[in-house]
């Protein structure tokens, strides 16, 4: 499982931040299949869970997400004109469920990395240090 949140332009309308969480919600989807699962999880943060996949692939998977939305431009279309809006990026936390570990202990191990990461300077990902 991983967590992540969105992190760009510190002033923007409501307007656009609806634009950037659903251009973001849309590169998650395109990146996971199978049974993986994108849901929403509060104000700017999305979770994604991984059936049956190792650390290292739920690591490397976040790592190509990350990736891929530093490159990517938004853009905004509207009968008038298109307009690129200011690049977003994304912190990710990863952590994968250990034996015996309840849902709780999963959010929480992975929100930890997820603040690891937002506060090492953003745009980043982080796995759980206590994996092993």
């Amino acid at each position: 499982m991983f967590r992540c949140r969105l992190s760009g332009p510190d002033r923007v309308d409501e307007q656009l931040e609806h634009v950037h969480e659903t251009a973001v919600a849309q590169v998650l989807q395109a990146n996971t299949k199978g049974r993986d699962l994108v849901a929403r999880y509060g104000g700017e943060e999305f979770a994604i869970i991984l059936p049956n996949t190792p650390l290292e692939g739920a690591r490397k998977l976040a790592e190509g997400i990350r990736a891929t939305i530093e490159r990517g431009r938004i853009k905004r279309m509207d009968k008038a004109q298109t307009e690129s809006l200011e690049a977003v990026t994304i912190s990710l936390g990863v952590a994968v469920l250990k034996l015996g570990e309840g849902a709780a202990d999963l959010i929480r191990r992975t929100d930890q990395a997820l603040y690891q990461s937002k506060m090492g300077g953003r745009n980043q990902v982080t796995v759980a240090t206590d994996q092993v």
